[in-house]
C-alpha cells in the first residue's frame, strides 16, 4: 500500500485544491550524482551520494474539476520535490505524462503509484544509468546534505506501514516519523522537534539524542547527527545547537579558540607540534585563515612577541 500526506489548503482562495506528498522509492539503492554549476572553478561540480534507496518526496498541487473524472482529468497547479533535487524541465516531463496516464477514469491511485515508483519515470528522464542516478542543475553543496538526511531519517528497514510513537502514543505514516540511529527507534516528527527543541532552550545538548527508555538507560549514548537535527528543528534552534555545542567542546578543551575573523567564528583546534614547539601559537581555521592564538591577527612567525 502507497499512503501520501494530503495537505489542506492554507489559503482561502485555494480552498478547491489540495496537495499529494508522494514518496520517492526505487526498486534497489542507487548511488546520486548531482551535477551542479560551479562559479569558483567556472565549470560544473559533481558530489556524489553512498547508495540510497528513497529519495526527498514529489508535492503534486491539484484540485478536482466537476467533470472529473469522465470528462476532465485532475487540474495539477504545481509539481516540485522537496529539497528541490529536480529541474523544472524534468518536473514539466513529469506533469505531462500525469496527463497521459488519464484515460476518463478515475486516476489520482495511478498518479501515485507512478510517483512513487521512482526508477521508472527516472528511466523515463533518462536521469538513471546502470548504478547511479544523475540529477543536474541544483547546487551539490546544499542538496546533497539534503538527500542523505532524508533517507537516513527514514531508517534502513523503513516500510509505509503505520508506526506507533513512543512519546504521545499516537499511530503515524512512515512520512510522519523518523527512525534515528545506530538504535532504531521511530518516533513522530512532531515529538521529536518539540522534545529536541525544549532541550536546547534549556542548554540540555547531551539530551539531544534517542529519546527513548532503553537509551536513556545507557552509560554511553550516541548523540543525534548534525543532518538529522537540522532537519528536525528550526534554522534558529540548529543554530543555538551548534553554539550550545562549540562552547561545550571548548569547556572540555581549553586549547579550543574560536577563529577571529566575524564572519566565520568557527572553533579551531590546537594541533600539537611536537618537533617545533615554537609554533604552539599557531593557529589554522578550516576557513583557510592562519593566525596567532595571543594576538588573534594573521600568523607574524614564531620570533615575534605580540
Amino acid at each position: 500500500a502507497i499512503y501520501p500526506d494530503i495537505i489542506p489548503p492554507t489559503l482561502p482562495d485555494e480552498a478547491e485544491s489540495f496537495t499529494l506528498e508522494i514518496p520517492v522509492g526505487l526498486d534497489r539503492p542507487f548511488q546520486v550524482c548531482v551535477i551542479g554549476h560551479d562559479p569558483g572553478l567556472d565549470g560544473d561540480r559533481t558530489l556524489e551520494t553512498p547508495r540510497i534507496s528513497r529519495l526527498p518526496p514529489i508535492c503534486i498541487k491539484l484540485s478536482l474539476p466537476s467533470e472529473y473524472p469522465v470528462d476532465d482529468p485532475p487540474k495539477i497547479h504545481s509539481l516540485r520535490t522537496i529539497h528541490d533535487w529536480l529541474s523544472p524541465d524534468d518536473l514539466k516531463f513529469l506533469s505531462q505524462e500525469l496527463e497521459k496516464i488519464w484515460t476518463g477514469d478515475s486516476v489520482l491511485a495511478m498518479w501515485i503509484a507512478y510517483l512513487s515508483n521512482g526508477e521508472e519515470w527516472l528511466t523515463s528522464l533518462g536521469l538513471i544509468g546502470t548504478e547511479t542516478i544523475e540529477i543536474c542543475g541544483p547546487e551539490p553543496d546544499a542538496v546533497i546534505p539534503l538527500i542523505l538526511a532524508y533517507n537516513s531519517s527514514l531508517g534502513s528497514t523503513f516500510d509505509p506501514r503505520m508506526h506507533d510513537c513512543p512519546i504521545c502514543l499516537g499511530c503515524f505514516r512512515d512520512s510522519h516519523c523518523v527512525t534515528l540511529s545506530p538504535c532504531g527507534h521511530i518516533f513522530c516528527k512532531n515529538c521529536l522537534e518539540m522534545t529536541w527543541s525544549y532541550y536546547i532552550r534549556q542548554g540540555e545538548i547531551t539530551r539531544v539524542r534517542c529519546p527513548h527508555d532503553e537509551c536513556a538507560r545507557l552509560e554511553y549514548f550516541e548523540p543525534a547527527s548534525s543532518d538529522v537535527v537540522k532537519l528536525m528543528v528550526s534554522p534558529d534552534m540548529f543554530e543555538r545547537w551548534r553554539k550550545l555545542i562549540t562552547l561545550r567542546e571548548m569547556e572540555l578543551d581549553p586549547s579550543i579558540v574560536m577563529c577571529p575573523l566575524p564572519e566565520c567564528q568557527l572553533p579551531v583546534r590546537h594541533l600539537l607540534h611536537a618537533e617545533t614547539p615554537e609554533l604552539d601559537r599557531l593557529r589554522t581555521c578550516t576557513c583557510g585563515y592562519t593566525f596567532c592564538v595571543d594576538c588573534k591577527r594573521y600568523w607574524h612567525g614564531p620570533r615575534i612577541i605580540c
